[in-house]
């Protein structure tokens, strides 16, 4: 029973990915003259939000640090490569465009949100 309910923990990365698509399929998104690199700040909270729902996706409970580690690698890999693809998607979306400062704040949001959620629990020590 409990495999298939472990299937359904890939639903939320999924979701997130999904949202990330939808939103940069959109020629304008809301901005603000007010606060500075205010897209940048969507960027990283955004990846980092998909980051940590990769590590949930990932995390057993039972991880030494080496499988913290793989974790935390595979969710953030993962995660920046998503950016890379969505920024070259927006090439193609009128109004928006490719840039590396975006890729460079998804892959800050990233391994903030991978190393937050890896650092929630304790390790278990190694027998």
């Amino acid at each position: 029973m409990q495999r298939k309910h472990e299937k359904l923990k890939y639903l939320a990365p999924a979701f997130v990915m999904a949202l990330i698509f939808a939103l940069s399929h959109h020629p304008q998104l809301p901005h603000s003259d007010i606060v500075p690199y205010y897209d940048k700040f969507l960027h990283v909270v955004a990846y980092a939000v998909l980051a940590a729902a990769w590590v949930f996706a990932f995390k057993t409970g039972h991880e030494n640090r080496p499988g913290r580690v793989r974790i935390f690698a595979a969710a953030l890999a993962i995660a920046v490569l998503y950016g890379v693809s969505d920024e070259y998607h927006q090439m193609f979306v009128p109004g928006r465009s490719c840039e590396a400062a975006d890729v460079l704040a998804d892959a800050l949001g990233a391994a903030t949100g991978a190393w937050a959620w890896v650092a929630i629990k304790p390790m278990k020590k190694a027998a």
